[in-house]
């Protein structure tokens, strides 16, 4: 009986031309050096700010509560403004190596803010607008 090995005709990628890959150091995380019939097909990479291209990543100041093992943000300064939470619509954490993030959806007004609080770097970033 044949044994099932490895088998090279069976890779995913056959089909996509080597010669339009760079090499790894000079290669983009949005994926511009792929070819334009697979720009679309890129996946997004949770957990690495720079492959979204809609993220701010800003730094911002937070006044923010710490109670019972829980944070909630009450109000926050970006760009000399501050804005003041009118709830935490929705928050969530992830994990990127030994790092955890916490991210909040903020109501301020008719707008909502994606933030996020960085655990090991005790660091708020502003992550997308919502308008």
């Amino acid at each position: 009986m044949k044994s099932a090995g490895f088998n090279p005709k069976a890779r995913w990628d056959l089909h996509i031309p080597a010669q339009e890959a760079p090499h790894p150091r000079n290669s983009s995380p949005r994926g511009e050096h792929w070819p334009k019939s697979y720009l679309g097909q890129v996946p997004y990479l949770r957990g690495v700010p720079e492959a979204d291209p809609d993220s701010l990543n800003a730094k911002i100041e937070v006044f923010a509560l710490f109670k019972a093992g829980k944070i909630y943000p009450q109000s926050f300064n970006w760009n000399n403004k501050t804005y003041q939470v009118q709830r935490v619509t929705y928050n969530w954490q992830e994990r990127c190596g030994n790092q955890v993030i916490n991210y909040f959806t903020l109501a301020c007004g008719n707008d909502l803010y994606q933030v996020s609080f960085n655990n090991t770097s005790l660091g708020w970033s502003l992550n997308k607008i919502i308008t």
